[in-house]
């Protein structure tokens, strides 16, 4: 009987009518995949179906991705390059690699809600190949299970986020591009992944450090084109920030700079209790030292505890921030590399126990994984999302993503205008004949108000509003301003600070700039804040005001003000 590798040759004989061979056709890079490591189950490609179907199910925008959306059509269709409001020069996107592929999207003129869910699916497929890959290289020869794949493929809080807006799918692809690394560490493709992963989250400079160690350590020699590969991609971007932005580190960095180690541990939980993490990895643990008695040197141990080092890793800077206020999206990358890291033990077990009828034990096995992970959600929703009648509430000042899903009105009536329900093909949110009349008036057009608001997808709504985010995502002197956070990443105590800005800008007429705040201070005009604060506002401001002068913004960028204090006294 011929083994799958003679199923599948690399190459693929086409003979005429005689026999004679005419030609040798190399089959697609997907197929050379496959053919080298068997072709899927029929299990797998219903987890690959089951996921995809869900994903569309469950697709929202969240609300952090109006962010990405203003930046991206200030620079596409306004001409006023990556920046939130025309001559404000403030980075407040936490992925640059996420926010250079959206701007490229964009300029296709694709509308964002049909491109993110597109880029989901795509990115989706991508993420189950990787994993069907990634489960044949860490199984024995025989049935096959893929436990990760039926514990990812119908997961509620990992496919809801393959069309979230932001980053997360991209983040969920590199957890499994990161286990695949740790097992080829040579592969030239995936040390490039290493490099230019740090630009997707700034925290995977936490596994691609311990990538690099582990590359020094099976290679026993430094690993110089890796290192030479992240120095000049993320330097890249570091000459940009600080040719752009003036600044060394993004805006965000500063707002969400403090630690709250307590509400990271109950993110940690919220995150891994419904879907039974730790269960899941006590049980891993067990089967691998049952099966290690005979098999050994197979289970590939090693690599096993580097993914779950580097998974631990990235969860214990997000839990040092106090996580998310949003259930799972901080977790994303561990999660999925903690899952990773179990692939082909189960496969192990059956090879080790030498159970009767492996391939119908197999599809039990795989079934009630995936059944069990189906009928799991997170405790912030009343019922279970597919329905989506469930309502949304917060626990433990944590919310979900379905609080984005089921905008609702006053009266409890779902908001509909936006068309976020995952089937409708056409969005309320596309605004591009506004752009066009923007342009009418000239490319230097003056805003018509400004707006301080907390709602991001307000904020992108009324690109003709100069806007200033009362989160503090996108102002710099709020993100600097000491505030206790009552959430993650939410300080209600900033909204006043906003409008008292707002109205200076508004005062300061349609060029707001440097020496601004100085003028209000010396009309008094300034609340007191300001005036108090006035010597660490002015650096911030030549920064946002920056004249793109590389030498002048190198010096603004290692100049680190005091935080700003808000307090009526000091």
């Amino acid at each position: 009987m011929p083994t799958a590798e003679e199923k599948f040759k690399p190459a693929i004989e086409l003979r005429d009518g005689r026999g004679m061979m005419t030609a040798r056709r190399r089959p697609c890079l997907t197929m050379q995949v496959l053919s080298r490591l068997g072709r899927p189950t029929w299990v797998e490609w219903l987890c690959l179906a089951g996921g995809a179907f869900l994903t569309i199910h469950y697709a929202f925008l969240h609300d952090d991705a109006f962010i990405y959306f203003r930046y991206a059509d200030n620079a596409v269709y306004l001409g006023h390059g990556l920046v939130y409001n025309a001559g404000e020069f403030v980075e407040g996107f936490s992925s640059p690699l996420w926010m250079l592929l959206l701007v490229l999207v964009r300029s296709t003129g694709a509308d964002f809600w049909i491109a993110t869910r597109a880029l989901g699916l795509l990115v989706l497929a991508l993420f189950w190949l990787s994993v069907v890959v990634l489960n044949r290289r860490m199984s024995p020869r025989g049935s096959i299970v893929d436990l990760p794949i039926c514990l990812l493929a119908f997961n509620y809080a990992v496919l809801c986020y393959f069309t979230s807006g932001l980053e997360t799918p991209l983040v969920q692809l590199a957890a499994v591009l990161y286990a695949l690394f740790v097992l080829r560490p040579s592969s030239r493709s995936l040390q490039w992944m290493v490099a230019v992963s740090p630009l997707l989250r700034h925290e995977l400079a936490i596994p691609a450090a311990l990538a690099f160690g582990w590359l020094w350590l099976r290679e026993r020699r430094f690993p110089l084109g890796l290192a030479i590969a992240g120095v000049a991609i993320n330097g890249a971007w570091l000459v940009f920030r600080i040719r752009t932005y003036a600044d060394l580190l993004p805006n965000t960095f500063y707002l969400k700079n403090e630690a709250d180690f307590g509400q990271g541990l109950v993110y940690l939980l919220d995150t891994a209790g419904p879907y039974g993490l730790g269960w899941i990895l006590a049980a891993a643990a067990l089967l691998a030292a049952v099966c290690a008695v005979r098999r050994g040197a197979e289970l590939q141990i090693a690599e096993r505890l580097v993914m779950l080092a580097m998974a631990a890793g990235v969860a214990a800077y997000v839990v040092s921030i106090g996580g998310s206020p949003i259930h799972y999206r901080y977790m994303a990358f561990p999660f999925c590399l903690a899952l990773c890291a179990t692939a082909g033990l189960v496969e192990h077990g059956l090879a080790r126990f030498a159970l009767p009828r492996p391939t119908a034990w197999a599809v039990s096995i795989a079934a009630v994984a995936a059944a069990v992970t189906f009928t799991r959600y997170p405790v912030q929703l009343s019922g279970h999302p597919t329905l989506q009648l469930a309502s949304v509430g917060q626990v433990n000042k944590i919310a979900d993503a379905a609080f984005h899903r089921y905008r609702r009105g006053p009266d409890g009536r779902r908001l509909d205008e936006i068309g976020f329900r995952g089937w409708r093909l056409r969005s309320g949110i596309e605004q591009k004949h506004e752009y066009a009349n923007r342009l009418s008036e000239g490319v230097e057009a003056p805003y018509r108000d400004v707006l301080a608001h907390g709602n991001c997808m307000l904020l992108y709504r009324r690109i003709d509003h100069r806007a200033v985010h009362s989160l503090g995502l996108t102002d710099a002197i709020l993100a600097r301003t000491n505030m206790k956070s009552d959430r993650p990443a939410h300080k209600r105590g900033l909204r006043p600070l906003a409008q008292q800005l707002a109205e200076l800008q508004r005062r300061a007429g349609d060029r707001p700039g440097r020496g601004m705040y100085r003028s209000a201070v010396v009309e008094q005009r300034a609340p007191r804040w300001i005036a108090r604060n006035l010597e660490s506002i002015e650096i911030v401001e030549r920064k946002i005001y920056n004249r793109h002068d590389l030498l002048e913004n190198l010096g603004l960028a290692f100049r680190f003000p005091a935080r700003i204090d808000p307090r009526p006294t000091r």
